[in-house]
C-alpha cells in the first residue's frame, strides 16, 4: 500500500509538470526533475514482485520511462550499503538503455540514483564511453548536455563545466542551468592552486546572480545564501554581507532556521575578516541558536569558520563554538568533542577529520593464543 500511494504522488507531480508544459506555461528543468526524483524515491518502497511486475511491463514496452524511473530508483536503494551483493548489473542495464536510446530522459538528470565508479569501475568506464558518444549526437540539447555533465563531473569536473556552459547558451532562460553552471564553477574553485580560485569563485556569483534574477517563486530567496557564500570565497565581504543581511531581513525570504543558519554563518566569517570578534561572537551564537531548531537536519558546525578563528589565534573563541554546537547538535556531540580535542592539541580540524570520526575502530580481537 506504501509503494503505491507513494507511486500515486509521485505520478501526480508528473502529471501536475506536464499539464503546465500543455497549457503553454513553461516549465523549467528544476521542476521536471523534482517530479522524477518523486518517481525514483516511489521505486525504492517497491516490493519484489512489484520490481518484477514492472520487468515484465518494460519488456513489452521499452519506451517507458515512468517504469525504468522506478525500478532505477529501486535498485539504487538496494546497493547502498549492499557490497559486493548489490544489484549492479540490473542498475546499469537500465541506465544503458537510457544513455543510448534517451539520453534526454530526466531521470538521468536525478542525483540521488546516480551510478558511480567505486560501485563498479569496469561499467563506470564503460557508462562513461556511452555518454561521450551521446554528447557527439546530441550536442544541440542541454538536457543530454546536463545529464552527461553530471555523470562525469567527478571523473572530469572542466569538460562537466563546458558541457554545461553549452547547455546555459542553448537554454539561457531556465536558471536551473545557471545554478548548475556556477555549481561546476565551484567545484573547480575548491579544487584549484590559490591565484586560480578567485576567478572562479567570480564566474560562480556571475551565475547565481543570473538565477537569481531568472528564478520565479520560494526559489529565488535560497540563491541568496549561494551568492553570499561564493561572494566570502571571492573576498568580496561586502557583497557577502549584504546578502547573508538580506536573508535574515527580506520579508518575502521565508528564511528556514535553516537558510537563517546560513546567513548567521557568512556574517559570522565576514564579521571575523573585518576583525569585529563582538560581531563574529555575536552571529556565532545566533546560528547555533538556529541549528538547535530540528527542522535542521542536514546542518553541521562550520569548519570553515573554526578554521578562519584558529588562523587569527582565536583558540578560545573557536573552542567557545564547538561547545555551543553540542547543544545545536547533540546528536553528534562525541564528533564535536573529537574537534575541540584537536584543537586543543593545536591543530586545525578539517572537513576529512569531521567525517573520520564517524568510521568506528574494529572491537580488539578477543582469541587469545593456544
Amino acid at each position: 500500500m506504501k509503494a503505491v500511494l507513494t507511486t500515486g504522488l509521485a505520478v501526480l507531480s508528473i502529471i501536475f509538470a506536464v499539464t503546465f508544459a500543455e497549457a503553454g506555461y513553461r516549465v523549467s528543468r528544476e521542476v521536471r526533475l523534482e517530479a522524477c526524483r518523486s518517481m525514483a524515491f516511489a521505486g525504492s518502497s517497491l516490493s519484489e514482485q512489484d520490481a518484477k511486475d514492472l520487468e515484465a511491463q518494460l519488456r513489452k514496452n521499452p519506451a517507458d520511462t515512468d517504469s525504468r524511473a522506478q525500478l532505477i530508483g529501486y535498485y539504487s536503494h538496494r546497493a547502498v550499503g549492499a557490497g559486493r551483493h548489490a544489484p549492479v548489473e540490473e542498475w546499469i542495464g537500465h541506465l544503458t538503455w537510457l544513455v543510448k536510446n534517451q539520453p534526454e530522459a530526466d531521470i538521468l538528470g536525478v542525483d540521488s540514483p546516480r551510478f558511480s565508479r567505486y560501485q563498479s569501475p569496469g561499467n563506470w568506464d564503460r557508462l562513461k564511453e556511452l555518454w561521450l558518444d551521446a554528447i557527439r549526437k546530441h550536442r544541440n540539447d542541454a538536457r543530454v548536455l546536463g545529464n552527461a555533465a553530471g555523470y562525469l563531473s567527478a571523473d572530469n569536473p572542466k569538460l562537466a563545466a563546458e558541457l554545461l556552459e553549452r547547455a546555459v547558451s542553448l537554454d539561457p532562460d531556465d536558471p536551473y542551468w545557471h545554478k548548475r553552471l556556477a555549481s561546476a564553477y565551484e567545484s573547480l574553485a575548491r579544487r584549484a592552486q590559490p591565484d586560480e580560485k578567485k576567478p572562479l569563485w567570480e564566474k560562480t556569483i556571475a551565475e547565481l546572480e543570473k538565477a537569481f534574477q531568472l528564478q520565479r517563486g520560494h526559489r529565488k530567496q535560497f540563491l541568496l545564501n549561494d551568492i553570499a557564500e561564493a561572494a566570502f570565497e571571492a573576498g568580496d565581504t561586502t557583497k557577502a554581507r549584504d546578502r547573508a543581511t538580506e536573508v535574515l531581513t527580506a520579508e518575502a525570504s521565508g528564511a528556514t532556521s535553516y537558510f537563517r543558519y546560513k546567513a548567521e554563518i557568512v556574517l559570522a566569517r565576514t564579521a571575523l575578516a573585518s576583525g569585529d570578534k563582538a560581531g563574529m561572537r555575536e552571529y556565532m551564537k545566533k546560528a547555533c541558536l538556529d541549528a538547535a531548531d530540528p527542522a535542521v537536519h542536514a546542518g553541521m558546525p562550520s569548519i570553515e569558520l573554526i578554521q578562519e578563528m584558529l588562523a587569527h589565534g582565536d583558540t578560545d573563541d573557536a573552542l567557545a563554538y564547538l561547545r555551543l554546537c553540542e547543544t545545536a547538535w547533540p546528536e553528534s556531540v562525541e564528533k564535536i568533542r573529537n574537534m575541540a580535542g584537536l584543537v586543543k592539541q593545536g591543530r586545525t580540524p578539517s572537513i576529512t577529520d569531521w567525517y573520520s570520526f564517524d568510521v568506528k575502530p574494529s572491537a580488539p580481537s578477543t582469541t587469545t593464543s593456544q
